[in-house]
Parts: C-alpha cells; sequence; structure tokens
C-alpha cells in the first residue's frame, strides 16, 4: 500500500468537499474549481505511480544469479502464464517451464523474489495453478 496515494486521494477528496460546500462561491465556478481540484489529483496520482514504476524497474535492473538474468526469465515465465492471448485463457506451460529451466537451483528463491516484485505474483503458485500434475512433478524439484 503506497501512503502517498492514499494521501493524494484524501487530499483530493478534501479540496472538492470544501469547493463544493462553499457558499460564496457560484455554482457555475464550483464546477470549473472542482475539474481543477481533481485535475491535480489524478496528476499526482499519475506521477506517483509513474515514479513507483521506475523505482521498481531501476531495483530490478538486470538481477543476475551464477550467469543467469533473472529478471529477462522472470519477463519469460510471467509472458507464458498471462501475456498469451488477449482474454487470459491461454497458457504456454512448456514456454515456462523452459524459462525455469534456465535458472540453477540456488537461484529459484531469487527469481521468486523478483517475479514478486514484477508482477506481485508468487511464482510457486502460478507453477502450481497452471501446470497440471505431470507438468508440475518435471518441476516440483527445481521449485522446492
Amino acid at each position: 500500500m503506497d501512503i502517498y496515494k492514499i494521501a493524494i486521494g484524501a487530499a483530493t477528496a478534501a479540496g472538492l468537499v470544501i469547493v463544493m460546500r462553499d457558499k460564496k462561491t457560484p455554482s457555475n465556478k464550483k464546477l470549473q474549481y472542482a475539474g481543477i481540484v481533481v485535475g491535480a489529483g489524478g496528476t499526482a496520482l499519475l506521477g506517483r505511480h509513474l515514479y513507483n514504476e521506475w523505482k521498481r524497474r531501476r531495483d530490478l535492473d538486470q538481477k543476475n544469479c551464477q550467469g543467469v538474468n533473472i529478471t529477462q526469465v522472470a519477463v519469460e515465465v510471467y509472458d507464458a502464464f498471462y501475456n498469451q492471448d488477449q482474454l487470459g485463457y491461454f497458457e504456454d506451460e512448456e514456454a515456462a517451464i523452459a524459462a525455469l529451466r534456465k535458472v540453477p537451483k540456488q537461484c529459484i528463491n531469487s527469481l521468486a523474489l523478483v517475479y514478486n516484485k514484477m508482477y506481485d505474483h508468487n511464482l510457486r503458485q502460478d507453477f502450481r495453478e497452471y501446470l497440471s500434475n505431470d507438468e508440475y512433478s518435471q518441476v516440483a524439484g527445481l521449485l522446492n
């Protein structure tokens, strides 16, 4: 949870309440001022989101473990599970397994951390959820 986003949202809501309850301001001006408050709040939220995204990507840039770019492997695994079609109904289990096999067993925990930071998903749970029992048995030794 980002406390800054909460504060920006609360300040925007408070600003709207103040503008709309002001009895001295004509109603046509209230809408104009409300638009300015919402626009400022939205801009601040967007800025915070972009900053958080930049920071996350900077922190994850090219994490390597024993010569393997685990950031790239995390992208490959996620794409195999979630980016195979527009609706999200199909997964490429073979591609996910192939990506996971690139990573030495000692680096799986690092991969899981990077995967979680990048996508807010649990690597082990995604493999358990999307693979059949036979497919999962092929990679269970790596994941555990």
